[in-house]
């Protein structure tokens, strides 16, 4: 079975990854996608070897977390285009890709062409393992599910936690409650 991380509808492939040749296809006058487009697909041994990190490793990607919280809960409750407003100040969001992850969520409806995007720039940047990978991974899920409206809980509870591993998982999931307590104490709207 091939498919992305985060693509409910398919597995991984058996090699570290490899062009999908039946996604390769090129689409007719009535097709709109007016080209060929390469899917690559990952193996799961070869992407849990790229996305493991040591402790301290986690803790700072701990900062990206926080990051997309902010960036979530204001698209929430005012729309993704407020994201692409807060991404513009490059001092408080350094990171490039994460800049370009929102650029697309609020341009790109299709979470499909956004994962296909996002998942592309991830595997051909130069680092392409530990606390980059897992920083970008993190930064692609979050994203595709803001895209796709789920449910901020389920975000930051279950799907981003899933990616640190069960023995730092709750350190992720209490960050989102004091970021969220925090927010109710300022007295923002709770969602």
């Amino acid at each position: 079975m091939e498919g992305l991380p985060g693509d409910r509808s398919r597995g991984f492939s058996a090699v570290p990854w490899q062009v999908d040749e039946n996604s390769a296809a090129l689409r007719g006058p009535s097709g709109d996608r007016g080209g060929a487009a390469i899917v690559f697909t990952w193996n799961t041994e070869y992407f849990a070897q790229r996305i493991q990190c040591t402790r301290e490793d986690k803790q700072e990607c701990l900062v990206t977390v926080r990051r997309l919280l902010e960036l979530a809960f204001s698209a929430e409750e005012r729309g993704l285009l407020a994201m692409d407003e807060m991404v513009r100040d490059q001092k408080q969001y350094p990171d490039a890709f994460l800049r370009k992850a929102v650029e697309l969520t609020v341009e790109i409806s299709d979470p499909d062409r956004i994962r296909k995007v996002l998942y592309n720039l991830l595997i051909t940047t130069k680092y392409i393992a530990n606390y980059h990978f897992l920083k970008d991974v993190l930064i692609t899920e979050t994203m595709l599910a803001v895209s796709q409206s789920e449910d901020l809980d389920y975000i930051f509870t279950h799907l981003i936690p899933s990616y640190f591993g069960m023995e730092f998982e709750g350190r992720v999931t209490e960050e989102y409650k004091k970021f969220r307590q925090a927010r109710l104490k300022a007295g923002n709207q709770p969602v």
